[in-house]
């Protein structure tokens, strides 16, 4: 039985309260509501900001948690359940207090939400788990110095050259996107790895 890091619980807990303030400011409409002249909005905005690092930080308690560990396929068809469960759930919902949603294509992404990317991070964290055998090979493969390169490079390479030319070349969709849930795993794959 492996020791439980109360650390990493505590990281997923703040990822969590994260991912919460950044719903209620976004989907909440606060930061819309607010102006420039007040001091709400820059209130808002500095929580905004100091939340903003939430899937960041998901993805590399995944990387850090999972670098050593065997995939289960029986944890990603669970997964897959539940998020159908609920597709399905808040779908009726919506269908019988919002009737002008009643669309045959909402139908069907509530049957698809994976793949109907009806919510991007679930999506994406599908794609990152059918990479893991193949990223934990490889972490487990190289040394430490080639690894520490690779992800230079793409922190610096990918990164640097987005924001210098930003036409999402790489198809991060301002982190939003399986590409850059695989990136942050490899770097919390190699903080478990080496005990940073």
């Amino acid at each position: 039985m492996t020791k439980r890091d109360y650390n990493v619980d505590l990281f997923r807990i703040l990822a969590t309260i994260f991912v919460i303030i950044l719903h209620v400011l976004g989907q909440g409409g606060i930061l819309k509501k607010t102006t420039p002249d007040g001091t709400i909005y820059w209130v808002a905005w500095f929580i905004e900001i100091l939340a903003y690092c939430a899937v960041n930080c998901f993805a590399l308690i995944s990387g850090y948690v999972m670098v050593n560990k065997t995939i289960k396929i029986k944890n990603i068809i669970g997964l897959w359940f539940q998020v159908l469960f609920y597709s399905l759930l808040f779908t009726s919902l919506f269908f019988v207090f919002i009737p002008e949603t009643r669309t045959i294509m909402n139908l069907v992404v509530a049957f698809l939400p994976i793949v109907g990317r009806q919510w991007w991070y679930i999506s994406s964290y599908f794609a990152l788990f059918f990479s893991i055998p193949i990223l934990n090979v490889a972490i487990g493969h190289i040394s430490k110095r080639t690894l520490e390169k690779f992800l230079i490079v793409i922190l610096i390479g990918i990164c640097v050259i987005d924001c210098i030319i930003p036409t999402d070349a790489f198809l991060f969709n301002e982190g939003y996107s399986p590409i850059w849930l695989i990136i942050l795993y490899l770097f919390g794959a190699y903080i478990k790895k080496y005990d940073l």
